[in-house]
This record gives structure tokens, C-alpha cells and sequence, in this order.
């Protein structure tokens, strides 16, 4: 899967040489940007009075304390963008081998016969929330 991935931002690399790819680049850049943001203001929003003042800032401040403690401001719209592109990727890859491994629990399961399965204290109706659980 590594290769796949790798595939894809030497891929992406090649786009963005171009001027159109540059530009597309910079602005998903700039939104993956303003969404991370958005989701560092909402969660620092929640934290108590208290909390905020441990971190060293007050509820009014927020937003200039999430804009300054963000280590992707620095970086180009560009290389957010690939980075994110990159997370999402890794991600992806981490469900489907969560998914792959549920599977192979439910089929596992499901092949025993029903006094197997009454032996090990299980119902049939169990193994679809066994696999999810593993």
C-alpha cells in the first residue's frame, strides 16, 4: 500500500508543477488549511476556562492562539495540500485493514458449527458484534 501512496504524490507532484496545478494545489492548500483551523478554534472553544488558562490563553484569544499554534501555517498551500492528501491516504489505508480484519473474524466465526460456538458460550447473533469489536 506504501507504493500506492507513493504513487500518488509523486503523481500529485507532477500536477503541480504545471501553473492550473499550482493554483489548484494552493487553494485545496489554503482550505485544508482554514478547515484545520476551524477544527483547532471549535476544540479549543470546549475547553474550560481553567484548561485555557494551563495552555496560556483566554477564551477571547482563540483564534489568534489557534492560528500561532498551527505547525502548518509555515508551510506552503501546496505542501498542506499534499500532506493532507498524504493523512488521507494513510487513513484509508488504516480502515481497510480494520474492515479486512473484521472480516476475517466473521468469516472465522461463522464456520464453526453451532455446538462449536455453543461451547465457547457464543450465539451466532454475537459474531457481527465480535467482528466489529476486534
Amino acid at each position: 500500500m506504501v507504493t500506492a501512496r507513493n504513487d500518488l504524490v509523486t503523481t500529485n507532484a507532477s500536477v503541480i508543477e504545471s501553473p492550473i496545478g499550482r493554483a489548484g494545489a494552493w487553494l485545496a492548500g489554503g482550505l485544508v488549511l482554514w478547515l484545520r483551523g476551524l477544527n483547532t478554534r471549535y476544540q479549543l472553544r470546549r475547553l474550560s476556562d481553567r484548561a485555557l488558562e494551563d495552555i496560556g490563553t483566554t477564551r477571547a484569544d482563540v483564534p489568534l492562539f489557534a492560528r500561532q499554534s498551527d505547525p502548518w501555517r509555515r508551510l506552503p498551500g501546496e505542501a498542506a495540500f499534499v500532506l493532507a492528501l498524504g493523512a488521507l491516504i494513510e487513513r484509508l489505508e488504516s480502515w481497510r485493514e480494520r474492515r479486512r480484519q473484521q472480516l476475517q473474524v466473521y468469516r472465522e466465526l461463522m464456520a464453526y458449527s453451532d455446538r462449536e460456538l455453543n461451547e465457547l458460550g457464543l450465539n451466532r447473533r454475537d459474531i457481527p458484534e465480535i467482528a466489529r469489536s476486534r
